[in-house]
């Protein structure tokens, strides 16, 4: 699955409701960033679960060296790269990459070092929480546009976690599994 657009989400609920269509399409938008998001994780997510926690402790270990010394490398040589790259032509994606660059190398620095201080590199939410996870968001964004969250099969909370899952996740839970979330988030009061 690739990022890209997806199709628009309708539900009865949503025309009822009375959005502007201002709002339909600032809905459409969320739900499209959201969606892509997990389209982008399945790849990296399968990856995370073929890994154990130490190994996986041991390999940001090994990174965290790595990015420690290309950033002192950056920091030497960055002048003399800027003009290099002065002469050289190249779009203005490719300058914006390359004039990033450091940036990004800083910003995974402290993304690593924080995971391995923190110890959230050991946290990977288990597939049968991925729905609920799912299920929750839905409930936050209809809840955002004022859209009722019932536990119904024709209810726009059901609509929306089941297109997020299908679009997002490619998975086609059953009925009854995305109706017993549903039930738990409204039985625990999360919702």
């Amino acid at each position: 699955m690739t990022e890209g657009t997806i199709p628009e989400f309708h539900h009865h609920k949503m025309s009822k409701q009375g959005l502007t269509k201002d709002q339909r399409d600032a809905f459409q938008i969320e739900l499209g960033k959201l969606v892509n998001h997990y389209k982008r994780g399945i790849p990296f997510e399968n990856a995370r679960r073929e890994m154990s926690n130490d190994t996986r402790r041991r390999e940001m270990e090994s990174l965290l060296k790595r990015l420690k010394r290309i950033e002192q490398i950056i920091r030497k040589l960055q002048p003399h790269f800027w003009h290099l790259f002065s002469g050289w032509k190249a779009n203005d994606d490719e300058r914006k990459a390359i004039a990033g660059f450091p940036g990004i190398v800083m910003l995974m620095h402290r993304i690593v070092d924080n995971s391995l201080k923190s110890k959230t590199y050991k946290i990977t939410p288990t597939i049968s929480e991925i729905p609920l996870i799912i299920t929750l968001q839905a409930a936050q964004l209809l809840k955002k546009y004022g859209i009722e969250r019932t536990t119904t099969v024709d209810s726009a909370w059901f609509a929306l976690t089941k297109y997020i899952l299908f679009h997002g996740c490619a998975r086609d839970e059953k009925t009854e599994t995305i109706r017993n979330h549903l039930k738990d988030l409204r039985k625990e009061e999360i919702i």
